[in-house]
């Protein structure tokens, strides 16, 4: 029986420094960061909490759906990701909590005195982070910078007003 669970979240944006983070927590020698960054267990365990409330195909087909997608989010699995072999003072993990709220009150219940850190950037360097790592990964052909900001606008003002 494993009695301690993630009490330390790094729930920052994205191309805001959270790598580097989870990894420079982990150096600590009390704290544990999971194995693998951005598990996402929590948005699994928040669609878990809305098909019991109130069950739907829909419900369940979405939190299928979404669970199929990642590895790590089943209870089981995500309790891998950590060294329950020594006793750390905090277990962390790093996922974007941020863009969706509604985890907070599944960390709470499973966590109330959780510490969470929130990584977030200037939203233009974010913005422009972000559309060079597209361009690394050829994710994005033909498109200046300008062009980008312009065809992905929508996307970005709802990431800018979180």
């Amino acid at each position: 029986m494993i009695t301690n669970q993630p009490n330390l979240f790094l729930i920052g944006g994205m191309r805001c420094g959270s790598t580097a983070l989870h990894l420079l927590l982990n150096q600590h020698d009390q704290i544990n960061m999971s194995t693998i960054k951005e598990p996402y267990f929590y948005v699994a365990e928040l669609y878990r909490l809305r098909l019991s409330a109130n069950f739907s195909k829909e419900k369940e087909l979405n939190l299928n759906n979404y669970v199929n997608k990642g590895k790590f989010r089943t209870r089981d699995k995500y309790n891998t990701l950590f060294d329950y072999t020594k006793n750390y003072k905090y277990y962390g993990e790093a996922s974007h909590y941020i863009y969706h709220p509604d985890t907070a009150n599944c960390i709470k219940k499973e966590s109330p005195n959780a510490k969470i850190i929130i990584s977030v950037r200037n939203p233009i360097d974010r913005l422009y982070s972000e559309y060079l790592y597209r361009c690394r990964i050829n994710k994005i052909k033909s498109l200046d910078f300008s062009q980008y900001v312009k065809v992905n606008t929508d996307l970005f003002l709802s990431l800018i007003h979180i």
